[in-house]
């Protein structure tokens, strides 16, 4: 497969997950503030190992479209 075609899978993957993820679950974080909504430049979420990005990613994606990657 090539790479564009896995990368176009793998959103498609994540945009069918977001839709099902209930977010109200989910512990505030100071962090969320930090997101610059009206900016024009990629939000970039980066920590330690199980600090809470992806958390934080899907409680602002109501307003923001997000993807990740895992190295």
């Amino acid at each position: 497969m090539t790479t564009e075609k896995k990368i176009l899978q793998v959103i498609t993957e994540q945009k069918e997950y977001i839709k099902e993820f209930k977010t109200e679950k989910l512990v505030s974080r100071k962090e969320e503030n930090l997101f610059e909504f009206d900016s024009s430049l990629a939000q970039v979420v980066i920590g330690v190992r199980r600090s809470g990005k992806s958390t934080i990613c899907h409680k602002v994606n109501h307003i923001l479209v997000c993807f990740y990657m895992c190295d």
